[in-house]
């Protein structure tokens, strides 16, 4: 079991650095956009960006928090995925004591179905927008669930042969 939940940690882990890793790349290849308000040259690299097979979004917004520029994936199984992103954003902007501002590092939180990574984008050290990236972790949650279920398996292999020596034994 302690080397199940260290394996889903370390597999969390491990997304949420992969995809802060892609966001620092969005952010890095779109702040000139940003800096020259060319959102056209913006969603062009989003676009690019989002080649990645399991990135659902990626929105720009200006410190002004107007929106910039956007990605949506065209793959028809991110449909209800951005439905409900796009809930969980509204959600967010109509609470405004839990609206999240970046800063220098990134912030990544799972939310049911996607990994929400948030940060600045910055020329020179200075802010200049904010981006958000969603990632599907739908094959994150079936390599848990799989390995979940094989662990029990094995567990339950394991009783039914104890159970079966201890039965064994105790006629000798």
């Amino acid at each position: 079991l302690l080397v199940v939940i260290a394996d889903i940690h370390e597999r969390r882990g491990a997304l949420v650095e992969r995809v802060v890793a892609l966001t620092r790349v969005a952010s890095i290849n779109t702040s000139a956009a940003l800096a020259f308000q060319d959102a056209p040259g913006a969603e062009e690299i989003l676009a690019a960006l989002g080649s990645e097979r399991d990135v659902v979004g990626i929105r720009i917004q200006g410190l002004d928090e107007v929106p910039f520029a956007r990605y949506r994936s065209p793959d028809p199984r991110h449909r209800a995925l951005q439905e409900r992103i796009a809930l969980d954003e509204r959600r967010e902007h109509e609470t405004a004591g839990e609206h999240r501002t970046p800063g220098n590092e990134p912030s990544a939180r799972f939310l049911p179905g996607y990994l929400d990574v948030c940060l600045d984008v910055r020329v020179n050290g200075k802010p200049l927008g904010h981006m958000e990236l969603q990632y599907d972790t739908a094959d994150l949650t079936q390599r848990i669930w799989l390995q979940s279920w094989m662990a029990l398996v094995v567990f339950m292999g394991g009783l039914g042969l104890a159970f079966m020596l201890a039965s064994r034994l105790h006629r000798l």
